[in-house]
């Protein structure tokens, strides 16, 4: 990969970090931002279905354990599989843009099952999470 494909942070729209913020230390779900971050991705891309480009960015991941963290290799899987195209992986640009994007609209949908009262937060998580691995085929995986 060359160097000027190299990132070293993930962003969100910057009006959204208060999101991350109270997320991150109101649930038990999220310790860490790219916990938040891969599951805003997931949901964008498999309940949202469209994405929402940040229009005000705001820095929020650094990617220096990129290599390490098992959530980063998620969200290239998640983008791979949408892409339906692993060469998306040359170009972390492109890559992460792409996840940032589905975020974007994942994060929105994540915090209205957060303020909606009609329903426990990790308990919508979890059925929506369960739901949507429950339709993964995994016969069709080679």
């Amino acid at each position: 990969m060359s160097e000027n494909n190299k990132r070293n942070w993930i962003g969100i729209e910057k009006d959204d970090f208060e999101i991350y913020q109270k997320l991150t230390k109101e649930t038990k779900y999220f310790n860490q931002n790219i916990e938040l971050f891969t599951c805003a991705t997931l949901i964008g891309i498999y309940i949202v279905g469209q994405p929402l480009p940040i229009k005000n960015r705001r820095d929020l991941i650094r990617l220096d354990m990129r290599t390490t963290n098992k959530n980063f290799t998620i969200v290239k899987c998640l983008a791979i599989a949408k892409e339906n195209d692993v060469d998306i992986l040359n170009n972390e640009n492109k890559l992460y843009s792409y996840c940032e994007n589905y975020a974007n609209a994942g994060i929105k949908e994540l915090y209205n099952w957060y303020i909606d009262n009609n329903y426990d937060f990790e308990t919508k998580v979890s059925m929506v999470l369960l739901d949507f691995w429950r339709q993964v085929d995994l016969n069709s995986i080679d």
